[in-house]
């Protein structure tokens, strides 16, 4: 005779007595009447039944985390390419010589930052102008290279460089300005000419579309920091 609380059959004994007489009670077992595929399954995490609604909360945690790293990653693209881009306009403009370009009836002439001769005099105007132009190219490059650099965890701060990019960008978008500004203000300024057809030509241009690229560099700089992982992120 089976003790009160064994198990028999697939149920469980219990037992009533009256009179002394032992009555087996049976309990059933309540199966799993899920297919056998949908509980081969249970081991997985978005199947598991210990709290859908705190998988559902992960599942969305993930979700969110993988498109500000998706977004992230974009800016950052975008951010080098218009960096390169703000840094090689802003080199050819300094290079060449076509930022004013005055026609005659008989003569065409052009020029740019840097004297034709050796000892011809330039003006004050044009010093400045190469001089900020310089900086924005040295800031440029340097906004280059601190965005490759992010692409690689071992060779950068996490954080860090993001915001170097950002510096260096508005840095050089302002030494630009300068530039530009006093070039355009002085050149606004002269007498003309009624013979003479004067007018600023494409290097010109691409002074000012440095600018605005190194403009949305920054912007794009600034957008990867603050979609950047902070230190400590991963041990959250």
């Amino acid at each position: 005779m089976r003790g009160p609380g064994s198990l028999w059959g697939e149920g469980v004994v219990g037992a009533t007595g009256k009179g002394g007489l032992m009555t087996r009670v049976s309990y059933p077992e309540q199966r799993d009447t899920r297919p056998a595929w949908f509980q081969s399954l249970k081991g997985f995490s978005f199947l598991s039944s210990e709290d859908p609604r705190g998988q559902i909360t992960s599942l969305s945690i993930q979700a969110s985390g993988t498109q500000v790293l998706i977004s992230m990653e974009l800016c950052r693209s975008l951010a080098l390419c218009t960096g390169c881009l703000g840094l090689v306009s802003i080199l050819t403009a300094l290079s060449t010589d076509f930022w004013f370009v005055a026609t005659g009836p008989n003569v065409s002439c052009h020029s740019g930052l840097w004297p034709k001769e050796l000892h011809e005099l330039v003006a004050g105007y044009i010093h400045v102008t190469q001089s900020f132009c310089i900086l924005a190219a040295l800031c440029g490059l340097l906004l280059v290279i601190f965005t490759a650099l992010s692409y690689v965890p071992s060779l950068s701060v996490p954080g860090r460089v993001p915001l170097a990019s950002v510096v260096t960008a508005f840095t050089a978008a302002i030494f630009v300005t300068v530039a530009m500004v006093v070039y355009t203000s002085e050149r606004w300024h002269q007498p003309r000419r009624p013979q003479v057809q004067s007018f600023f030509s494409w290097s010109f241009y691409l002074g000012w579309v440095s600018l605005v690229l190194f403009l949305c560099a920054g912007s794009l700089s600034l957008g990867v920091h603050f979609r950047a992982p902070r230190p400590g992120y991963d041990t959250l």
